[in-house]
């Protein structure tokens, strides 16, 4: 068996990252028209989740920007919106290339 010394650490992470990512996607378990709403609280998520990671100096200096436009860059794709040369060229800009 291994010992991690961080076990206790990665298993309470994912845990309350699990939390917040099911509350979400209960919300969004309806009949009702909820798409106003996803965007505002895909970001508040979105950023939230990244504030667990993300050091918060960087976060002020690069705003939440980067990240919005990254994550509407992807949705495009997957929703064939937009091709992969344009996905390459966003990343390229955020510099995560």
């Amino acid at each position: 068996m291994m010992k991690d010394p961080l076990l206790d650490v990665k298993i309470n992470f994912f845990i309350s990252t699990a939390k917040e990512v099911t509350l979400f996607l209960t919300v969004y378990q309806t009949d009702r028209v909820m798409v106003p709403l996803l965007c505002d609280d895909l970001f508040q998520m979105l950023k939230s989740l990244m504030a667990r990671v993300i050091k918060r100096d960087v976060l002020k200096e690069q705003g939440t920007t980067p990240v919005c436009l990254f994550v509407f860059s992807i949705w495009m794709l997957r929703t064939k919106q937009i091709n992969a040369v344009l996905i390459e060229l966003t990343l390229d800009l955020l510099g995560l290339n």
